[in-house]
């Protein structure tokens, strides 16, 4: 597909809302062709197979109607306001409407490459399916794919039964025909030509991307150690060398967590960053206590507070309103006991800041332009504060605690999905067994469980596994190319990083990862050959006679605004062709045909 028609049907997919197809019937009458204009004369021919100047102005009416298909559907998806003078994407797709240059370009070359491809396919054996094709139909209607036939039946004379069609699918076919044919001409068998040539695209691209001989490239599978100060990697580096097990070193040393998983640590956090079941479990906690099964949405916990930090703190609970009328009911409804989260997800102008749920606050903190300390530390518990006012709205505030109170905790905690997994959980913590090793073995949260220190699961953040090419992971991992399996390579230093011990376990070879890509080359390059062969046969005798009918509004009534756009566009492109300044291609052509010379 050529520069120019990724161009138009970029646009279309901006555009594309799939919904019933219903154009005018008003008997309209495509324009008879000029008498300078020979329907019958071939414009290309590719095999076997010619093109005339009658089909390809059929196809240029039917891209047209396509075009106006789907901006009607948009139309009536988002309203009449998507055809608003300003709209980019709707002049974008006007202004390559009224270019005979490149809107000829785009539906001559699109023909061209279909009868490649659908002649291809013959040659090879790879003609599509009915059921291909129908799934062809089904994508261009807007309806579900087609069922293609089960494995078993694929070679079968019952194949097509095992294809059953949408429901829709005729009468939607049928709709959309009477939309096309009467405004471009086109044909019925044209346009299964079109859906057969789609169809058989995929398998030919497959079947010569497969000819390309992908040239393998060297990987290695590896597992690291990550440190931070060179005399620790030294030191792994001669443990390691000693004979010392890898793994033991691995959870001793490494700094990637992920590697031996957190073991259910959460770290530090204040109110509001958990759940509120979890919350009010961690934050009534004694340190060291084993609390739980505590049931959240996500499942069991046991829970583990493992620190405390306590100091001066307010727990309150805020919406913020659009102005102060509202903020004043605000405050009588929570002064009167109404929820606050209730009252939150009904009037709060921003959740994000002000959703009723609990939160801390220090002196010290603003926030939105409150300062807690003026607002809040002279309140008491069950005070109702406001409205306050501030440049984002007003706020109202149930203040529910005041005075030292624990503000921040660290904790662990062990997810489980059933209580009685959470009670056994407990009785082995109970036992002595660790923490940490039951979090692993446990746990269903993907942080608490190791990933082990395979290079290329850390470095892709367990999204992949295995080899890796030389460069996919770090420059400075070149070296590990040049070592045998089982040599301990490193320290390697890495700018901000740290060091890393590797310990190199396989090489192997794979296909390179843009083999896909070089597939795709190779395919476009093959494309391109044919073009330029003796296959094709091209003529600019389409040039000068592109059809700039229909206009929108013949085709769709809700277009008709559009028209007198189209038209401007249209005069001002004929007159910048005119002053010379767009190319005339055809003349181009014309004036570098060399002379005949005389004998």
């Amino acid at each position: 597909m050529s520069r120019i028609s990724v161009k138009f049907y970029a646009i279309l997919l901006v555009l594309l809302v799939i919904l019933p197809v219903s154009a005018q019937d008003d008997g309209y009458q495509i324009p008879e062709a000029p008498e300078d204009v020979n329907l019958d004369e071939v414009v290309a021919q590719v095999g076997d197979e010619v093109i005339t100047l009658e089909e390809f102005r059929a196809r240029v009416r039917y891209e047209r109607v396509s075009s106006y298909i789907n901006l009607n559907n948009a139309v009536e998806q988002q309203g009449a306001e998507l055809l608003a003078p300003e709209n980019p994407s709707v002049n974008g797709l006007l202004q390559i409407l009224v270019d005979d240059v490149e809107l000829g370009e785009i539906v001559y070359e699109t023909m061209l490459s279909e009868q490649l491809f659908y002649q291809e396919a013959q040659a090879r054996d790879l003609l599509p399916t009915q059921c291909a094709i129908d799934t062809a139909w089904a994508q261009q209607l807007g309806l579900p794919p087609v069922q293609p036939p089960i494995a078993e039946a694929t070679e079968s004379a019952d194949a097509e039964a095992d294809c059953p069609l949408p429901e829709g699918f005729e009468q939607a076919r049928a709709d959309y025909l009477a939309t096309v044919q009467p405004y471009s001409g086109i044909t019925e068998e044209a346009l299964d030509l079109i859906m057969t040539a789609r169809a058989s695209a995929e398998p030919v691209r497959n079947a010569i991307g497969e000819e390309f001989e992908i040239e393998e490239v060297p990987v290695v599978r590896t597992r690291h150690i990550r440190v931070e100060e060179a005399d620790t990697a030294q030191e792994v580096v001669e443990r390691l060398e000693a004979g010392e097990d890898f793994q033991e070193l691995l959870e001793e040393f490494t700094v990637d967590t992920a590697a031996v998983g957190s073991g259910g640590d959460l770290g530090e956090f204040e109110r509001g960053a958990m759940v509120p079941e979890f919350e009010d479990a961690v934050f009534s906690a004694e340190v060291g206590v084993i609390t739980g099964p505590v049931e959240t949405q996500f499942g069991y916990h046991v829970i583990e507070v493992t620190d405390q930090t306590l100091g001066e703190a307010a727990q309150i609970r805020q919406i913020l309103l659009n102005d102060e009328e509202d903020a004043n009911a605000a405050v009588r409804l929570m002064e009167d006991g109404r929820d606050v989260e209730e009252l939150a997800q009904l009037y709060s102008v921003d959740p994000t800041i002000a959703n009723g749920m609990p939160m801390t606050v220090r002196p010290g903190e603003s926030q939105a332009g409150i300062t807690y300390d003026e607002a809040v530390f002279n309140a008491e518990a069950g005070d109702v504060i406001g409205p306050l006012e501030t440049e984002q709205g007003f706020f109202a505030i149930l203040v529910e605690e005041v005075g030292e109170q624990v503000v921040s905790v660290n904790a662990r905690h062990i997810l489980v999905e059933t209580e009685e997994t959470a009670q056994e959980v407990i009785e082995r913590l109970e036992a002595g067994d660790e923490f940490a090793d039951l979090a692993r073995e446990y746990s269903t949260e993907p942080a608490a469980q190791p990933i082990g220190a395979d290079t290329l699961t850390l470095a892709s953040n367990g999204q992949a596994e295995g080899f890796y090419a030389d460069g996919q992971i770090l420059p400075e991992f070149d070296v590990i190319f040049e070592a045998e399996v089982g040599d301990i390579v490193g320290p390697i230093p890495v700018e901000g990083v740290g060091f890393f011990i590797v310990e190199v376990q396989e090489f192997s070879t794979q296909e390179p990862q843009d083999a896909a890509t070089q597939r795709q080359a190779y395919v476009d390059e093959w494309q391109s050959e044919q073009r330029l062969s003796d296959r094709v046969e091209i003529s600019p005798a389409w040039r000068g006679a592109v059809p700039f009918d229909p206009l929108p509004g013949e085709v769709f009534e809700t277009l008709a605004p559009v028209d007198e756009r189209l038209i401007e566009f249209r005069e001002t492109y004929l007159e910048e062709f005119e002053a010379g300044l767009i190319p005339n291609v055809l003349q181009e052509l014309q004036a570098t045909t060399p002379e005949p010379q005389s004998e």
